[in-house]
């Protein structure tokens, strides 16, 4: 009925001659990025140590002290600068009165409109991530409301921070 077939005569004692060669190149490769590990250690602990014996003169020290206390008056400006905080839960159910396609850009006007009404701004920052929360699902559904942080500066600025 069938006929069997041939199977071809493999030399066994070459194949794991060949695949012992192949084993020995694999474990020579480990060996050469152990060691290349090796000394990339061996530099990191040299500059280490290089960095510890390093000592700032006395001008350097001062120019360090000037530039930190520097920083810490600029972040003091940043904070004086908020007048007024608070924080809001935005409903922007009325966006769905809308057709699907221009609903989250209704929920962006009903936004600055609430905030307009609420802070009274000489200006209306709306940030990025906000932005983002409110087109994440899509155009078509946005969220049916937002909690919001909003921050007026003393030019009458308002920022709008997504709260979580």
């Amino acid at each position: 009925m069938g006929k069997k077939k041939k199977t071809p005569e493999v030399d066994l004692d070459e194949e794991i001659e060949a695949l012992e060669e192949d084993l020995l190149d694999e474990v020579d490769d480990i060996d050469a990025e152990e060691e290349e590990y090796d000394d990339i250690e061996e530099l990191e602990e040299e500059l280490a140590e290089d960095i510890d014996h390093v000592d700032l003169g006395e001008e350097e020290d001062e120019i360090f002290e000037e530039r930190s206390e520097i920083a810490r008056q600029f972040e003091m400006e940043e904070t004086e600068d908020i007048t007024e905080e608070r924080t809001y839960t935005v409903p922007l159910a009325k966006a769905y009165l809308r057709p699907p396609n221009k609903r989250a850009r209704r929920a962006i006007t009903l936004l600055k409109q609430f905030f307009a009404r609420h802070m009274k701004p000489e200006e209306l920052i709306i940030l990025p991530e906000v932005n983002e929360y409110i087109f994440e699902r899509g155009m078509v559904k946005p969220p049916r409301k937002v909690k919001i942080r909003a921050t007026k500066s003393l030019e009458g600025v308002v920022t709008l921070y997504l709260t979580y």
